[in-house]
């Protein structure tokens, strides 16, 4: 009786030890294709990046090319010593808008509105894999 129980007890420290060799394996397998699949990811956010990059400096030569053929003409030139000199006719008044510091709220407002970037949410799976593919880092 003695011996069955035994042999049970064997058979199941050995299944045991099977199963942890082969997860042990696994993990040595899928440990690679997680680290491929991070630096990957790493490369698509990084080409997302340089996408935003180069859209923003295609809408600024755009911004560039309108004032330069602006800066041609008379009116042009006006407005642009109006805007940044903020310089008025005879006899015109001018109202400028000061924050709490005495900064001008107008060119405040404009600095800001450029460095705004879109916000992205992140996929909900997304996370999770992350979270998945760190516990292999």
């Amino acid at each position: 009786m003695a011996s069955k129980k035994a042999r049970k007890v064997v058979k199941v420290a050995s299944r045991s030890f099977v199963l942890i060799l082969i997860l042990i394996g696994l993990y040595f397998l899928i440990k690679p294709l997680a680290q491929e699949d991070y630096r990957i990811k790493g490369l698509i956010e990084r080409g997302r990046s340089l996408d935003f990059e180069i859209e923003k400096l295609n809408v600024d030569i755009k911004e560039l090319k309108t004032e330069l053929e602006s800066a041609k003409h008379d009116a042009g030139i006006e407005k642009r010593v109006r805007e940044t000199m903020q310089m008025v006719r005879q006899g015109e008044k001018i109202y400028i808008c000061t924050d709490t510091d005495g900064l001008n709220i107008a060119a405040r407002s404009d600095e800001i509105l450029k460095k705004a970037t879109p916000m992205t949410k992140k996929n909900p799976f997304a996370i999770i894999w992350d979270w998945i593919i760190s516990l292999f880092r």
